[in-house]
């Protein structure tokens, strides 16, 4: 992993009591630290149908491109989220094919989304992250309790 560079994990997914918007909470186990970050409703649908290991009876979007990266010979290296606080994470995808390596910007529910499909790991530069506590206080303060969907520890949702 390159320097700078800290692994987060999905922690929660919830809606947004102010304007809906669902809002996922990433938190690096080890070094105590996070962000909250707005995404899309389709996105966090997919993201959530992962995590529980629902098989829809078509492929989703994420799916689909998850399929095209392992029949393509592609190998997802990870996820990154980059920028500022001042603008926002942006994000891309870092893969390889054989000894080719590319990387590709995307959105980052999107990223999110097909690392978690792909099992690649999520990343974010340390400069974008928060204290553990200032982001779970963040994400709590965007949405209601009775709104939030948890991962246990075991990874399975509460």
């Amino acid at each position: 992993m390159s320097k700078g560079l800290v692994e987060v994990r999905v922690h929660g997914v919830a809606v947004d009591g102010g304007d809906g918007m669902p809002v996922v909470l990433l938190l690096d186990p080890t070094a105590c630290s996070g962000i909250p970050l707005q995404v899309g409703p389709s996105e966090a649908s997919a993201i959530i149908i992962e995590l529980e290991g629902i098989s829809p009876p078509r492929p989703l979007t994420h799916d689909l491109l998850a399929t095209f990266f392992r029949e393509g010979g592609l190998r997802l290296d990870r996820a990154v989220l980059f920028g500022s606080r001042e603008t926002g994470p942006r994000a891309r995808l870092v893969y390889r094919r054989g000894l080719q390596r590319r990387d590709r910007e995307v959105r980052p529910s999107d990223a999110i989304a097909l690392a978690l499909r792909l099992k690649a790991p999520i990343c974010a530069e340390a400069g974008l992250l928060d204290s553990r506590e200032d982001a779970e206080e963040a994400f709590s303060a965007m949405v209601p309790e009775a709104n939030a969907y948890y991962l246990r520890p075991s990874g399975r949702a509460g």
